[in-house]
């Protein structure tokens, strides 16, 4: 499933870069089971980009997920702990291009999330 998606990502961005238009950004969903582990997910934004919007969507049933969102000065720009319940949020960040890095600590925890970052 993560490969088509990556796929159609990749097709939706040569698609637009033919046709004038930019998209810069990734995105990232999973079961999770008892997981005790961090994954850091990182992309990269260049011109024309000043900031990014990061959208995360969890449904936990047990344990914790502490999402962070890391700009490329290295600069906590988000922080948040989430417990189980249904959750998600839309931020937006001003910020440099160059490598940002969304990092979730997974403790103990069951369910599912989605993680998306895109350049603005």
């Amino acid at each position: 499933m993560k490969k088509a998606s990556l796929i159609a990502l990749l097709v939706f961005v040569a698609l637009n870069a033919s046709a004038g238009l930019w998209y810069s950004g990734f995105f990232d969903s999973d079961s999770v089971d008892k997981l005790t582990q961090t994954r850091v997910l990182k992309h990269t934004l260049r011109q024309p980009a000043v900031g990014a919007r990061l959208t995360v969507g969890l449904k936990l049933t047990e344990g914790e997920a502490v999402v962070r969102l890391v700009d490329p000065t290295g600069t906590k720009r988000y922080e948040k702990t989430f417990r189980p319940g249904k959750a998600s949020i839309e931020e937006t960040f001003r910020g440099e291009n160059g490598q940002w890095q969304v990092i979730v600590d997974f403790r103990g925890a069951t369910g599912r999330y989605s993680v998306k970052l895109v350049g603005m």
